[in-house]
C-alpha cells in the first residue's frame, strides 16, 4: 500500500507542477521573458526526471504528461499574450515586456492585422486549444483507456491544424511582419511537440493507417522529427535576420 500510495503521489506531483508552472508564469512573473523561458526549462527537466523515475520512459504512459506538461508551456504563453494585448489596447504607446530588441520584439506582431483571426485575437484560440490539450491529458491520466478511433482522429487532425496555423504564423511574423515574438515560439515549439507525440501515439493505438515509411518514421524516431524541424524554424530565423544578428557580435 506504501508503495502504491508513493506512486500515486509521485504522479499527482508529475501532473499537478505544470498547472502551477502556468499559475505562476502569467499571475505573478510575466513581465519577464527570461523567466518564463528559465522555469519552462526548469520543469520540463523536473518533469523529464519524474517520468523516469515513476515510468522508466513508457511512451504510452508518459504521453498524457506530454500533453499537460506542452499544454501548460502554451496555455502560459498564450495567457501572457492576452495580457500584453489588453493592456496595448489600454495603451497604444506601451512597450511590451517581450519587446527586447529591434528583432525580438512581439509589440509589431500583436498589432498586426495577421494577430487576429476572424476579429479574435490569436492568443484567444490558443488558451482554448491549450486548455483543451491539457483535458484530454487529464482524462487520459485518470485512466481512460478505450476512447474510440473517431475521437482520436479528431483530436489528431485539431493538432494538425494547430500545426499548420503555426506554421502560417511563422511565416507572417518572419517575411511580412518583420519581428520575433518569444512568448509566440514557445507555443509554436510545443505545438509541434503535441502533434508529433499524438501522431505516434495514434498511429500506436491503431486509430489511423499511416504510410509504413511515415509510420516507421514517427513511431521510432519522434525526438528525432521534433529536432529537425525546430532546426528548420531556427535556420529560417538565421536566415531572415542574418544581418542584424551580425551587427550584434
Amino acid at each position: 500500500m506504501k508503495i502504491v500510495g508513493r506512486k500515486l503521489s509521485n504522479e499527482f506531483i508529475v501532473a499537478l507542477t505544470p498547472l502551477v508552472f502556468t499559475y505562476i508564469t502569467v499571475f505573478h512573473t510575466r513581465t519577464s521573458v527570461g523567466t518564463f523561458y528559465l522555469l519552462a526549462v526548469l520543469l520540463i527537466i523536473f518533469e523529464l526526471y519524474m517520468i523516469k523515475k515513476v515510468l522508466r520512459f513508457n511512451f504510452k504512459k508518459t504521453y498524457p504528461y506530454i500533453l499537460i506538461v506542452a499544454g501548460s508551456i502554451g496555455l502560459a504563453a498564450a495567457g501572457i499574450l492576452t495580457i500584453e494585448k489588453i493592456e496595448l489596447l489600454k495603451d497604444p504607446n506601451r512597450i511590451t515586456s517581450c519587446s527586447i530588441s529591434p528583432v525580438v520584439a512581439c509589440s509589431p506582431i500583436i498589432n498586426s492585422p495577421e494577430a487576429s483571426i476572424f476579429t479574435i485575437p490569436n492568443p484567444a484560440f490558443g488558451i482554448l486549444g491549450f486548455g483543451l490539450v491539457i483535458s484530454v491529458g487529464m482524462v487520459l491520466l485518470a485512466g481512460a483507456t478505450k476512447l474510440k478511433a473517431w475521437w482520436w482522429q479528431v483530436f489528431l487532425a485539431g493538432t494538425a491544424t494547430g500545426t499548420a496555423f503555426c506554421a502560417w504564423l511563422i511565416y507572417v511574423t518572419l517575411y511580412e511582419v518583420g519581428s520575433i515574438c518569444v512568448y509566440c515560439s514557445g507555443a509554436w515549439a510545443v505545438t509541434v511537440a503535441i502533434f508529433i507525440a499524438t501522431l505516434k501515439f495514434v498511429s500506436e493505438e491503431g486509430a489511423i493507417k499511416l504510410p509504413a515509411k511515415l509510420k516507421r518514421l514517427v513511431e521510432r524516431y519522434p525526438i528525432e522529427v521534433i529536432a529537425t524541424l525546430y532546426g528548420i524554424v531556427i535556420a529560417l530565423i538565421l536566415q531572415r535576420f542574418w544581418d542584424y544578428w551580425v551587427s550584434l557580435i
